[in-house]
């Protein structure tokens, strides 16, 4: 955030076993100044974001997914206010992302099985799904299985929005990128061989800026893949200097 900036995070909370607590916090505030925390209930925090206006949160809990006003007072504080919305998803949610109307939601993440450790064992997650929520008293949701594996495990998040917002792009352990509609959940091989069980690259982490999208692997050492999705010829850059 920059200087006078608001925000809210999400930060362990070592009394309570790991849970996690949604917390207001203050660039160069005044040190002694109370954190708020809140919807402790809520236990540990797998999902997190604000909308474009940032006058609505949301958030998720493994399978369960919310939506809530923020509160700003005169002081410059932000608190969590009115639950709007609540639902229970048929996975792990690790990705959420608001539409520029805040009126859907976006969630994906993957299946996870009770016995299964989401940090050690990330490659026995399973392949999930993500699914496109209208927000409203009685919310519509629309699922749509995902049937690659995509570089899931541990805080990695290998899905992007489209800046148009009618496309997820989303990348596997192997390398390859796919594309979803939003409106349909249509699924395209963009760019790769599509090697089903291949996971020689791991985890993976996407984000995108401008018409170029950028994925590091936890298994490739340190070069940074770009897909310039312009071209939609992907080609990988060194960057080990920076990656130290």
């Amino acid at each position: 955030t920059s200087e006078g900036e608001k925000g809210i995070l999400s930060l362990p909370d070592s009394g309570k076993n790991g849970d996690w607590q949604v917390y207001d916090y203050f660039v160069n505030s005044d040190r002694d100044r109370p954190i708020k925390n809140e919807l402790c209930d809520w236990g540990l925090l797998t999902a997190l974001t604000v909308d474009k206006t940032a006058s609505r949160v949301a958030l998720a809990a493994d399978k369960r997914t919310g939506t809530f006003d923020l509160i700003y007072d005169e002081h410059g504080g932000v608190s969590v206010g009115k639950q709007r919305t609540e639902t229970i998803l048929p996975f792990s949610a690790v990705w959420l992302c608001f539409l520029s109307d805040s009126e859907c939601l976006i969630a994906a993440g993957y299946d996870l099985d009770s016995s299964c450790d989401r940090y050690f064992n990330w490659h026995q997650l399973g392949v999930g799904c993500w699914a496109h929520i209208k927000l409203s008293d009685s919310p519509k949701i629309s699922f749509h299985q995902f049937d690659i594996n995509l570089g899931w495990g541990s805080s990695g998040v290998p899905l992007v929005l489209s800046k148009d917002e009618r496309t997820i792009f989303g990348v596997d352990k192997s390398g390859c990128l796919y594309s979803w509609n939003v409106s349909s959940g249509e699924r395209n091989l963009i760019s790769g061989i599509d090697r089903h069980g291949d996971t020689k690259l791991g985890i993976a982490h996407v984000a995108l800026l401008e018409n170029t999208l950028f994925c590091g692997f936890n298994r490739d050492g340190y070069p940074l893949h770009t897909f310039p999705l312009s071209s939609l010829d992907p080609c990988k850059i060194k960057m080990s200097h920076m990656m130290r």
